[in-house]
């Protein structure tokens, strides 16, 4: 008589248990292959939205205005042979990889960046065996800052840009 009221208590607590794992507020976490919202491939962090805009081919959509693609409304110039290529929102900043030597990047916004309406801004272009960074400002007041490190081993160089918006 005594094992069965133990069985019979140890089954209750079993079935409560299982019971209440089934509705805690947690979910059970995705397998580790599979994104979440906010999350891109192999759990890392994906590059979202601020709220009230939507990501739709590599346009954003400012709440029924029309569609803006980073790179078109970007103030800073981008190989055509670049990859791996990433825009923040409004193109304000970009990061990308392009094949060849740190000089041969360097001349290329050397060249460009006037183009773009940016002009020399404090020291000049600094290039340090495989890193260089230039500094250029507009007639806004905005400023640009490029870093690239070159990647000699693998023939590459990785550039990131960004424009630090003025007052004016």
């Amino acid at each position: 008589m005594m094992n069965r009221k133990l069985s019979f208590v140890v089954i209750v607590i079993l079935l409560l248990s299982w019971s209440l794992a089934s509705c805690s507020a947690e979910p059970t976490p995705p397998p580790l292959d599979t994104p979440t919202p906010g999350q891109g491939s192999g759990g890392q962090p994906a590059a979202t939205q601020p709220s009230g805009q939507e990501e739709n081919n590599g346009t954003v959509e400012n709440g029924g205005e029309e569609p803006v693609n980073p790179a078109e409304a970007s103030p800073i110039p981008v190989p055509e042979a670049a990859y791996d290529v990433h825009y923040s929102r409004g193109g304000d900043s970009v990061q990308f990889t392009v094949d060849g030597d740190i000089n041969s990047v360097v001349s290329f916004f050397q060249e460009e960046l006037p183009n773009f309406g940016w002009e020399m801004a404090g020291p000049p272009d600094n290039a340090v065996g495989v890193i260089a960074t230039m500094l250029r400002e507009d007639a806004n007041g905005d400023r640009l800052t490029v870093n690239m490190q070159e990647n000699s081993d693998a023939g590459f160089v990785r550039v990131t840009a960004q424009v630090a918006r003025g007052s004016g």
